[in-house]
């Protein structure tokens, strides 16, 4: 697949992965997931705002997951890698094993079908206290008038399906689209 065929817009991560979820092929066998940590700061390396070997530090980035003739691949607009690339090599380039413990990530999970139905945002996170846009918006209308992006940044609620790190390398390194299904819905391992 070729990303510049999607929507996209850069620094409007959950905006581009709303609309991917609409397309007919991602509408079953994928997740969103939403990466941050409790600290709302986390380390990537491979992405196209850096330096390659660079780290970059997001609040929140957003990707989604998807299992496609037996493998787990990964969607995201902003990385070095092939858009679809597979997930065990998106997470070796995005993760590197000596990440500062501060900096780990974690990623909430959710259906794809469920976060186009659910998640709202009017893009007020991206204004300054004057009103104006932080970075360039979208040519598209917001997804709706109000927010709820706040609720997939709590990386500790209890009621989100929150997984570690090591818990989705587990995940895309050997389980089947079933047994993966499963596990992406159990959460809070």
């Amino acid at each position: 697949m070729i990303a510049s065929t999607f929507l996209y817009t850069p620094y409007y991560c959950e905006e581009n992965i709303w609309h991917l979820c609409a397309e007919d092929h991602f509408k079953a066998s994928s997740w969103v997931l939403f990466i941050s940590n409790p600290a709302n700061q986390f380390a990537i390396w491979n992405q196209k705002r850096v330096e390659p070997g660079e780290a970059l530090l997001w609040d929140y980035h957003v990707i989604l997951l998807h299992h496609d003739d037996k493998i787990w691949r990964i969607f995201d607009f902003d990385t070095r890698e092939d858009f679809g690339c597979e997930a065990i090599r998106y997470l070796e380039s995005s993760f590197p094993t000596a990440i500062p413990e501060s900096l780990v990530p974690s990623f909430l999970v959710q259906k794809s079908a469920t976060f186009g139905a659910h998640f709202q945002s009017n893009r007020e996170h991206m204004k300054d206290e004057k009103g104006d846009f932080i970075k360039p918006p979208p040519t598209w209308n917001p997804i709706s008038k109000t927010s709820n992006l706040e609720s997939y940044l709590l990386m500790n609620n209890k009621k989100n399906t929150i997984l570690t790190l090591d818990d989705i390398r587990v995940l895309i390194q050997g389980a089947s689209k079933e047994e993966g299904r499963k596990q992406l819905e159990k959460g809070h391992r």
